[in-house]
């Protein structure tokens, strides 16, 4: 399948280009893949994604299948990368320097302008992801829609690519990206949360903010008013 462009221009699917030959399905302009996404990410040619929007699972190594098994049988298994694993010393952050210390030496948050023409902050308001959320998408790790629709807006700086989650797990990136009209990749590598996202992602990207916003807005007002 090809997508006409301007010009009767014709280019390749998602499908073509980034399922390669994993199992796949097209959801609405995005795309699922079952895959581990590090074989996935090592086939894939250069300067092909735009963007990445995603949650890795903690250390990865702790949820790797084997690790999962142990956990579950009670033989053991990773909980936790310790600081020093595999050669390596974690160090999220320079030496004695704070967040706020990188965000003003290294300026980070050079992403696009949000839906209203204004900066986007540093700072990303959100809250609890909603229980009817979590009712569409019983993931242990679910991001609430109101916080990956702000990430899916801004991180295509001309508002056109591809954005990729390659640890997709509820897929609640794919589905923002959806919500705000631009394509994503997601990739999975755990069969039930890959079947599960088939049913989710259209239903995710198909709820109404605007109403829960309000409402949010509302008991904010309410919760102050009784505090002062």
């Amino acid at each position: 399948m090809y997508q006409t462009l301007a010009g009767d221009q014709e280019a390749p699917s998602l499908a073509e280009s980034y399922a390669v030959d994993y199992p796949h399905q097209s959801i609405g302009a995005s795309l699922i893949v079952h895959a581990d996404c590090f074989a996935w990410l090592a086939r894939l040619p250069e300067n092909s994604l735009h963007a990445v929007i995603t949650d890795p699972p903690y250390g990865v190594k702790e949820y790797q299948r084997d690790q999962l098994e142990k956990r579950n049988k009670g033989q053991g298994g990773i909980w936790r990368i310790p600081p020093s694993f595999d050669g390596h010393t974690r160090a999220p952050l320079p030496r004695g320097m704070k967040v706020s210390d990188c965000l003003r030496e290294y300026e980070t948050g050079g992403l696009r302008r949000t839906a209203e023409d204004k900066p986007f902050s540093d700072v990303i308001p959100s809250e609890r992801t909603p229980r009817r959320e979590r009712s569409i998408a019983p993931h242990p790790s679910l991001k609430p829609q109101a916080f990956l629709r702000q990430l899916a807006h801004v991180a295509l700086p001309l508002g056109t690519g591809i954005i990729a989650d390659p640890f997709m797990g509820s897929s609640a990136t794919v589905a923002a990206a959806e919500a705000v009209g631009v394509p994503c990749v997601g990739v999975e590598i755990a069969p039930e949360y890959y079947a599960m996202s088939q049913v989710a992602i259209p239903k995710l990207a198909a709820l109404d903010l605007t109403e829960v916003s309000k409402a949010h807005t509302q008991a904010r007002i309410i919760h102050l008013n009784m505090r002062y």
